[in-house]
């Protein structure tokens, strides 16, 4: 019989061992879960020659830009009554400059062509202006948005063009000569081919 006592006492448990673990638990509760480790930061890049790179950067407090052409100016035409300047260079690069209260004032630039622009015109009444590149191409400029309307393809090399509608008219008129045959082409505003008209015994 005290065999048995003492074995039973032996599997209880005090009330000190109870708190303890009570303790153990709520502490765990106020804590909450373990964060995760945090992650391994990144190693900033370092680009090769670095130092080289910001020495080179600018350190002025003002910066200007430059908008001359890059190569030379073959042409450089003014638009009557809608007083533009268009400069045009043996790069193919056409520039569109407004007049301005003082001086003038850069407006919008175009590759217009790849290669040597041969030949320009602008309309009497200063709306249209157009180009003939080495490249059998003409392009069309609305002068007064800046804006290329139209391209035409050519199976020839332009030698000259001109605007031939009277000012005031509802249809612009192009005229387009071809440098290997006395023939002139006339071609609508909207670039759309007209006859060709051999009115001539020599290039056109």
């Amino acid at each position: 019989m005290a065999a048995d006592d003492d074995d039973n006492r032996s599997q209880k448990r005090s009330h000190s061992e109870f708190r303890d673990d009570a303790s153990d638990s709520s502490s765990d509760d106020d804590m909450g879960p373990q964060l995760p480790s945090e992650a391994p930061k990144k190693k900033r890049r370092v680009l090769p020659h670095e130092k080289l790179y910001v020495a080179a950067l600018p350190k002025s407090t003002r910066y200007s830009k430059s908008l001359m052409h890059k190569e030379q100016i073959l042409f450089a035409t003014w638009t009557p009554l809608t007083e533009f300047l268009i400069t045009s260079s043996v790069d193919g690069v056409v520039k569109f400059w407004k007049k301005i209260a003082q001086g003038i004032e850069f407006v919008k630039e175009f590759k217009a062509h790849n290669g040597e622009i041969v030949s320009v015109s602008v309309s009497k009444d200063g709306r249209s202006f157009a180009t003939a590149g080495s490249d059998d191409t003409v392009k069309i400029f609305d002068v007064i948005t800046f804006d290329l309307l139209s391209m035409i393809s050519l199976n020839y090399t332009p030698n000259c063009v001109c605007w031939v509608h009277s000012k005031g008219a509802s249809l612009p008129l192009l005229a387009v000569s071809e440098q290997a045959k006395p023939l002139i082409y006339i071609y609508d505003g909207r670039g759309e081919k007209g006859g060709g008209y051999p009115n001539h015994q020599g290039s056109a």
